[in-house]
């Protein structure tokens, strides 16, 4: 019987801190991944409360310029 398979199938310590490093190099680029995608879902929130507060603002403009001034921007 040859004992090769098992001594070449054998992680060595070098081997497992490989893998090990390249775990949590991985787990750094998805949290990285993650914090910009959280980033993103609030800017997009951001943009969403602008463009409301703009529609009330403008609104509000409309409803306060006098119907003559209102014609002559159109």
């Amino acid at each position: 019987m040859r004992l090769e398979g098992r001594v070449n199938g054998k992680a060595t310590t070098d081997q497992v801190a490989a893998v090990s490093a390249q775990i949590g190099t991985t787990a750094a680029v998805v949290a990285t991944l993650q914090a910009k995608d959280a980033s993103h879902d609030n800017t997009r929130d951001e943009v969403i409360r602008l463009q409301e507060q703009i529609k009330h603002l403008t609104n509000l403009i409309e409803r306060l310029l006098p119907a003559s001034r209102r014609k002559v921007s159109e």
